[in-house]
């Protein structure tokens, strides 16, 4: 992080060095809480709003799988009940609050963390659009090099509608499942115009024959 923190800038910085820590410490779980997020309930009025839903799985699915994101839910809890009690009346607290949240919450939503209702707390089920859903995996075409020790390393992914995206570079690469489109391959963390992003190796069968696996990425749901 480069230590800004204004506005836009700062809402970036935080979001993407927390989603770095949790790729670089792996698939860490910390204990699992059903703590409601205090501030942003009440920002939005509501534990089970749209917005509310964003930052709680951003919570889970990142923040509680590294030390440094662990170490700010803590303080979170610690703080933040407090602080409603005390401030949660102020106009001005509260406008403050909802633009900084505004602003994460659209950073996250293009991250990919989604927005429907949580199953097994009351939420209902979201209504049907009559349009069949897109697949969440996606296989891709992906130009690669090879390093002089033989790790294949890709360098641009062309989307299923032709548009190419060059890979800035690779952050990290292991064996891990795709938790939405499931199946298990080789993931790697890639740079694609400053943001993280997982692709997915995804290995042939056959121990012979020019095919080797095929690529795939993630669909952004909710």
């Amino acid at each position: 992080m480069s230590g800004r923190c204004g506005g836009d800038d700062f809402v970036d910085e935080f979001i993407e060095y927390m989603m770095f820590n949790e790729i670089m410490n792996g698939d860490k779980k910390g204990k699992k809480q059903d703590d409601g997020c205090y501030i942003a309930t009440a920002v939005y009025g509501s534990y089970d709003c749209p917005e509310v839903r964003v930052l709680r799985r951003f919570r889970d699915g990142c923040l509680r799988k590294s030390a440094a994101g662990r170490a700010f839910v803590r303080a979170y809890y610690a703080l933040s009940p407090g602080a409603v009690r005390l401030f949660g009346n102020s106009r001005a607290w509260n406008g403050f609050w909802r633009a900084f949240l505004d602003r994460m919450v659209a950073r996250l939503r293009e991250s990919g963390y989604g927005d429907t209702p949580d199953r097994g707390r009351g939420g209902r089920k979201s209504m049907e659009t009559g349009k069949p859903p897109l697949p969440v995996k996606v296989y891709v075409a992906v130009r690669v090099d090879f390093s002089g020790d033989g790790v294949m390393l890709p360098r641009e992914i062309i989307w299923e509608d032709g548009t190419k995206y060059e890979i800035d570079r690779v952050v990290d690469i292991r064996s891990a499942a795709a938790r939405r489109a499931g199946g298990q391959g080789d993931r790697y963390t890639v740079s694609v115009a400053g943001r993280l992003k997982y692709l997915f190796f995804e290995r042939s069968a056959a121990l012979t024959g020019n095919v080797l696996g095929r690529w795939f990425v993630e669909r952004k749901t909710g």
